[in-house]
């Protein structure tokens, strides 16, 4: 949780990392206990994936051409941090075992 950045946009669950923050702060074990009954079910849960695609126009170009968006996928804030420590796992494994790229 402490690679979380605060300023980072929540995501369309509106639960900001601040919060998580707060709640990984004051009483850890609710966030520890979530995420490591997914991490031994070998689970990443379907409301997790989903995400909310946001469109934001492009400067100086003109909103009624599709061209002119750029669009953004806001994941729910709970999945973002599970793909972190899945990452994070899978980097780790790959480190301890040599499996790594050169690059």
């Amino acid at each position: 949780m402490q690679k979380v950045p605060i300023k980072k946009v929540p995501g369309y669950d509106g639960i900001d990392f601040i919060v998580l923050k707060t709640i990984f702060g004051t009483n850890p074990d609710i966030l520890i206990t979530f995420y490591n009954k997914y991490l031994s079910l070998q689970c990443f849960p379907n409301p997790l994936k989903i995400g909310v695609i946001v469109l934001f126009l492009k400067k100086g170009k003109n909103k009624s051409d599709i061209k002119s968006h750029h669009p953004v996928s806001l994941p729910p804030s709970l999945g973002k941090i599970l793909e972190k420590l899945l990452l994070e796992r899978l980097n780790h494994h790959l480190k301890r075992n040599n499996l790594q790229h050169p690059n």
